[in-house]
């Protein structure tokens, strides 16, 4: 029990289930889809849930609710395809299946990546997201809204800049939009690191602190894998 629980950490991401050898392993999100039944992911969600609650850990950092509409990037797989009805049923099901029906499961799911992830230019992995608002709200939102509706615990913000703006610092993105219009109160959680890339990377803010000044103020709540800038800031 301690070293899975070692292994696996806050990993858990639940896309075939837990990344361990001692972890039941099933198709890829895609290859789920592929199925067009919605009972496959629940029943991927309520086992990995089930293992996950067995070493003491009670967050899923899935469903990928990313909508991706070109082969070439590198993460498509781990997607419920290029459709938002689809990727809405699939995603709607895991969740179901990772805190139950009523919420009462004792483990939470987390929708991924807010928003546009999947849609970026040259299908290179964090790169720029070019859309307008309308069509990132009615169509690459919409998984999101459906999930939001039916209970989703958690949602993590992503890697990629949209029209130029750090989703990690968005407050359009993750107050205006996730907040105000889709109606989220959950936890919103950063990408691994994703904060420090407002620093080292997108060069929004001089350093560590005003990153996380600048993500918190925009709307994150958490920041992942550890307190790398968020640690800096007053009490």
């Amino acid at each position: 029990q301690a070293h899975l629980r070692d292994e696996l950490g806050v990993l858990a991401d639940g896309l075939g289930v837990q990344v361990h050898p001692q972890g039941y392993q099933f198709p890829t999100a895609w290859a789920q889809a592929a199925s067009w039944n919605p009972d496959g992911p629940r029943t991927v969600g309520e086992v990995a849930a089930r293992q996950a609650r067995d070493v003491g850990i009670h967050v899923l950092f899935s469903p990928l609710l990313d909508i991706a509409r070109d082969i070439r990037w590198g993460r498509v797989h781990e997607t419920y395809g290029e459709d938002p009805e689809l990727v809405a049923q699939m995603g709607l099901a895991f969740i179901h299946g990772v805190q139950g029906d009523g919420g009462d499961s004792g483990t939470l799911a987390t929708g991924k990546h807010f928003l546009g992830y999947g849609h970026s230019l040259g299908a290179l992995n964090q790169a720029s997201t070019q859309l307008g608002r309308r069509e990132l709200t009615d169509t690459y939102a919409e998984p999101f809204r459906r999930a939001i509706a039916a209970g989703l615990s958690l949602v993590m913000a992503s890697y990629n800049d949209v029209d130029g703006v750090p989703a990690s610092g968005n407050s359009w993105l993750l107050k205006d939009l996730l907040r105000e219009q889709l109606g989220f109160n959950g936890l919103v959680v950063s990408d691994y690191g994703a904060i420090s890339m407002l620093h080292s990377i997108y060069l929004t803010a001089p350093d560590a602190r005003h990153a996380a000044a600048q993500a918190l103020t925009a709307g994150l709540d958490v920041e992942l894998p550890s307190a790398a800038t968020t640690g800096g800031l007053r009490s």
